[in-house]
Parts: structure tokens; C-alpha cells; sequence
């Protein structure tokens, strides 16, 4: 009676050990989750050896350490990390494939161990640590305490654990390689932003959040950039778009999406700004930009500006599409009609072909609105900003420090009929 008890009871325990392998290998062949896989491989733990509690902990690579990534229990989540020079760590970096509670505490090769992560151990209960292994590489720990029938470990269920943990090495690893290609696919290379595909995706997504919210976007275009590149260089222009790319992500922080649009372009996500909150920023940004490049070494050779459009959803923009092209119109509003080459050529003759006069980095706005008016006599200069007139002088002085005299010829390329071209 008790052989047959005994036969029983072994044949109920590898029944359940191949219906776990059965679900679990089921369950994560396809899956690219991590969460997912972690939640997977602790029910198929539990139900096939049914450990009192489970732990998955995963190499943190920014902090160097191994904490908890998930575990058995929904209530209790110990603070419990492994440092990548822990023991434990380099004890499976020797391709050792499983450690027992009793190996920790008897080894010469864990003496290096802090009495205080041991204690921490004890305390949890751990009796058996199996890695995650990925291409040699230990990318997580499982952590197991007693069984429920408070038996020990057998070779069994250290085999059981061992194909697990290197089934989940595998997954985890596909799981990563998924997550960082659909990455790579969203963020733009040169910059780190995200990019134009996932700025339309978060656009849509934020409308969809937000319902009747307010969402307002900024769209950033640097003025003269085509120009920018010819005098200097693409790899100037790679650096300058960069460093617009870091002003955007400090002014932004957490409270918005900033993307690289395209070219030189550049959009940010708002939600829940309106619109005077959306145009201070956008001014903060624009004087950071200019206050950034004026205040570079050898100043007039790198001197880059921005012009930006501000526009909220739902009052100034019904949807999406009416949303960017109304953003995209505030962008060149207000100096659009301003001829760039005609004041360019206005002010090669008022200095005899010679840099100007006037420095615009000393200027006073009245000093500079009068130097505007003797340019362009004729022009309304309520549309034209103090900023605009001491751009228009500092690209003057670049151009005829580059020995670009015939503005007509050389800046055909950049279509110089205004101040701010998006070519």
C-alpha cells in the first residue's frame, strides 16, 4: 500500500513538472514581453516544484547591480540587490549551474560575501539560486525558499530549474533584441530623440489620452540651416543639431515629447499646456538656442537661430492634421513677407560691401529698429522682431567673412526670399 502511495505520489509530482515544461514552453516560444515571460516562468516554477515563494531578479547595466524584476508574491516585494562583482554572480560566471543555500554558507569561495547579504538571504528563505544565463553572459538570478513539503532540493528539480532558467535566457534575449530594434526603428540616430514615426504614433495617442484636454505642440524649424551646412560643413551642422537636440531635452524634461521632425525640424508634445504655457516655453527655448550658439568662441562663425509655432488642441485646432499644419504656419507668420536678399543686398551697399556698422550684439533694440529702417525704408517693422533685425546682421557679417558678396547667385540654393527658409 505505501509502494503504491509513494508511486503515486512520484508520478502526480512528474506529471506536473512536464505540464509546467509543456505551458512554458508553449508560452514563451512567441512571446516578446518581459513581464510576460518573468510572470511565465514563476507560475511554471511554482507549479512544477511549488517553492513557498519565487524570485527573478534582472542586471540592472546603468547601476551595475541585479535587483527584482518580478516575483511570487502580489503583496510583498523584498529590497533585496546583487552587485555585478558579487560571488553569487561570478560563482555562475564560472559556468556553474546552480547554487544551494548550503554551498553559500560552507564554500571558501563566498567568504567574500557580506554578513549583511547573507543575513538578507537567510532571512528570505533562499535555498537555491539558479542563473539566467543569455550568450554566456548572467542577465538574471532565480531565487527559490523551501518547498511547500519542506523537502529538499532534488537533482531533479535542479535539472527542471536549469532548463528553465536557460529557456528564459533565450527568450528574455529575443524579448531584447525585439525591444531594441522596435527602438532603434522609433529613435533617430544622429540626435538620441525620437523621431518622426513616433512622434505622428505619440501625436495620435496623446489626442486619444488627453479626450478634450488641452495638447499643445511646438514646432521648431532652425533658420538658415541649408546656409549653416554650405559655410561650415556637415559635420558642424551634425554638432549644431545635436546641441539643439540637448537645449530641447533640458527645457523639456519630463514634461513633454521632444522629436527630431526631420531635416532640421524639430517638434515637442505639450499635454495639458495651453497656450500661453506652450509660448513661454517655446520663447525660453528660442533665447536658449541663440544665447547658446551667440555664446560660443568665435562667435560670428557659428551663429545659428530658431523660429518656432505654437498651437493647442482642441481650441486652435480641431484634429491632428489641422493641429501641425496651424503649428507649422505660426512658425513663419510673422516674418514670412520679409525679403532676406533685398535686405542683405540693402545693406552691402549701405556699408560699401564692408561687415556692418553696427554691432547687433551691443545694440539696443531702438538702435537696431533705426539701422532696420534705413535698410528697408519702406517696411512695416512691426512685423519684424528685434531678434530678427540682429539675425539678419549677424548672417551678414557671416556671409561677407566667407567671401559670399553676390547674394543673388550664391543663395539661390537656400530660396533667400525670407528671413526664415525651410530649405
Amino acid at each position: 500500500q505505501t509502494g503504491k502511495l509513494v508511486d503515486k505520489l512520484f508520478y502526480r509530482a512528474e506529471y506536473m513538472r512536464r505540464q509546467a515544461l509543456r505551458s512554458f514552453s508553449h508560452v514563451i516560444s512567441n512571446n516578446l514581453d518581459l513581464h510576460s515571460i518573468a510572470n511565465q516562468l514563476i507560475e511554471s516554477v511554482q507549479k512544477a516544484i511549488r517553492a513557498n515563494s519565487v524570485m527573478m531578479l534582472m542586471k540592472d547595466e546603468e547601476r551595475g547591480i541585479y535587483q527584482i524584476f518580478h516575483n511570487s508574491s502580489q503583496i510583498f516585494r523584498p529590497d533585496l540587490s546583487i552587485p555585478n562583482d558579487n560571488p553569487i554572480v561570478l560563482w555562475f560566471e564560472s559556468d556553474h549551474s546552480s547554487l544551494s543555500r548550503q554551498e553559500m554558507n560552507s564554500l571558501p569561495f563566498f567568504k567574500s560575501m557580506w554578513d549583511k547579504e547573507k543575513k538578507t538571504l537567510d532571512e528570505l528563505g533562499i535555498e537555491v539560486i539558479i542563473p539566467i544565463k543569455s550568450r554566456s553572459e548572467v542577465i538574471g538570478l532565480l531565487m527559490l525558499s523551501r518547498k511547500n513539503n519542506n523537502t529538499a532540493y532534488n537533482v531533479d528539480d535542479i535539472d527542471l530549474l536549469t532548463y528553465l532558467g536557460a529557456s528564459t535566457g533565450v527568450a528574455i534575449d529575443n524579448a531584447r533584441l525585439y525591444s531594441r530594434s522596435q527602438s532603434e526603428a522609433m529613435t533617430d540616430s544622429l540626435t538620441k530623440l525620437r523621431n518622426h514615426r513616433y512622434f505622428h504614433r505619440a501625436l495620435q495617442e496623446q489626442i486619444e489620452k488627453l479626450g478634450s484636454g488641452e495638447l499643445s505642440l511646438l514646432m521648431i524649424d532652425l533658420d538658415l540651416f541649408k546656409l549653416f551646412n554650405d559655410l561650415y560643413g556637415h559635420v558642424e551642422g551634425d554638432n549644431a543639431l545635436e546641441t539643439v537636440a540637448a537645449i530641447l531635452t533640458r527645457n523639456v524634461g519630463q514634461k513633454g515629447i521632444v522629436c527630431r521632425y526631420g531635416g532640421e525640424e524639430f517638434t515637442v508634445l505639450l499635454p495639458r499646456y495651453d497656450t500661453k504655457m506652450a509660448f513661454d516655453l517655446a520663447e525660453k527655448i528660442r533665447m536658449d538656442i541663440e544665447k547658446t550658439f551667440f555664446s560660443m568662441n568665435d562667435v560670428t562663425q557659428r551663429f545659428l537661430t530658431a523660429s518656432i509655432g505654437v498651437c493647442t488642441y482642441p481650441y486652435a485646432a480641431p484634429n491632428t492634421e489641422e493641429l501641425l499644419k496651424r503649428a507649422d504656419i505660426a512658425m513663419y507668420t510673422d516674418d514670412k513677407e520679409v525679403p532676406l536678399r533685398e535686405v542683405l543686398n540693402n545693406v552691402k551697399a549701405k556699408e560699401n560691401g564692408a561687415v556692418a556698422s553696427i554691432d547687433p550684439k551691443e545694440a539696443t533694440p531702438e538702435e537696431l529698429a533705426t539701422y532696420f529702417a534705413q535698410i528697408l525704408p519702406n517696411y512695416d517693422r512691426e512685423h519684424v522682431h528685434t531678434g530678427d533685425i540682429k539675425k539678419l546682421i549677424i548672417w551678414y557679417n557671416i556671409l561677407i567673412n566667407n567671401g559670399i558678396t553676390d547674394f543673388d547667385e550664391d543663395l539661390k540654393e537656400t530660396e533667400g526670399d525670407n528671413i526664415d527658409d525651410r530649405k
